[in-house]
């Protein structure tokens, strides 16, 4: 409040250190604010679609689905003015947006080939295929293939395989960029669970040269000020999906069935998020340049600017097996049962 000999006129010295009841609610209302955040995202779609029969095949009709679609996305996030400017005590976000639009065609048909001849009591043939450009990611097409056999009337043998593909969402994309303040061990320190003195020389090299001086440094808080946020570089997911069954019917059982699907599921691409923990082991101990891309040291050694965000550095693979027991009661004049 000014100086001695000039004191600023009505003002209160505020204390934070102040006990229970030292901060008044005009000191409050003077220091604080009620931040005004605003989110949207929006979709628009468009589409035409026609369905229907085309011929007879032995088995029946060959049935068709066929359509064009087109969609926009957009969304913004504009945080409170002071947020976004980071002149608060809270963590500071910055305001983004972003959008995107897709034209799409698809075609589906429906082929039943054979039935009720021997070795094919039912044979059909199912085809899709989906034709996507992205003004943002460029076009692809992604296909999709089925068939249903049954080569005696107790017995049905199916399977496909199919292709895969998910742009990034707007939220993924287009996230404003905010504080996050993750506890994390420097493998680089000494302090902190820092591993320097444990690590390779390699891994030491790889320290040196981030500007780490040489045999480590104090980290100094186990606290370190990252960003969290969208990715507008990130790339879309792309998958294979492959299944193999069977589905028994015994005649002499009546309600009975029992299925076995074996399924498979690939995803090339896979969008996650790294913490920023994992950020600088990957870097530090495996040499990921990617992971190393991440983040920046000052002068000292210390963190200086870290991002984690959405990254396309995941490859899942997903197997198993599904077997399903169905027996279904006669039915009876109060219910049925199964």
């Amino acid at each position: 409040c000014g100086t001695v000999g000039n004191v600023i006129e009505g003002c209160v010295p505020l204390n934070l250190l102040g006990g229970v009841g030292s901060l008044t609610p005009e000191m409050l209302a003077y220091s604080s604010f009620v931040a005004h955040d605003e989110y949207l995202y929006t979709m628009k779609q468009w589409f035409a679609n026609l369905s229907g029969e085309l011929f007879e095949l032995p088995g029946g009709m060959l049935a068709f689905a066929a359509g064009l679609e087109h969609r926009s996305e957009s969304g913004y996030d504009s945080p409170d003015a002071l947020i976004n400017s980071g002149n608060t005590t809270g963590n500071a976000r910055t305001a983004t947006a972003g959008s995107y639009k897709l034209d799409e065609a698809y075609l589906e048909l429906s082929a039943p080939l054979l039935r009720d001849v021997f070795l094919a009591r039912e044979l059909e043939l199912s085809l899709a295929t989906r034709y996507s450009d992205y003004d943002t990611f460029g076009d692809t097409l992604n296909s999709k293939f089925g068939f249903k056999w049954k080569p005696i009337e107790d017995l049905l043998v199916r399977g496909s395989w199919a292709e895969g593909f998910r742009a990034p969402s707007i939220s993924e994309l287009y996230s404003g960029v905010a504080d996050s303040f993750a506890s994390i061990s420097d493998p680089c320190s000494t302090t902190f669970g820092g591993r320097y003195n444990v690590l390779t020389a390699e891994q030491r090299a790889r320290c040196t040269a981030q500007g780490v001086p040489a045999g480590g440094y104090d980290q100094g808080n186990s606290q370190i000020r990252i960003s969290v946020g969208g990715n507008p570089n990130l790339l879309p997911e792309t998958s294979t999906s492959k299944t193999l069954g069977l589905v028994w019917s015994p005649s002499f059982i009546s309600g009975f069935d029992v299925s076995l699907d074996w399924w498979n599921i690939t995803i090339e691409n896979g969008i996650i998020t790294r913490s920023g923990q994992f950020i600088l082991d990957s870097c530090i101990e495996e040499g990921n340049p990617l992971a190393c891309s991440l983040y920046t040291r000052s002068s000292t050694g210390a963190i200086d600017n870290l991002l984690s965000s959405g990254l396309n550095s995941a490859e899942i693979e997903a197997e198993g097996y599904d077997l399903t027991l169905n027996y279904r009661l006669p039915d009876t004049r109060f219910s049925s049962f199964s």
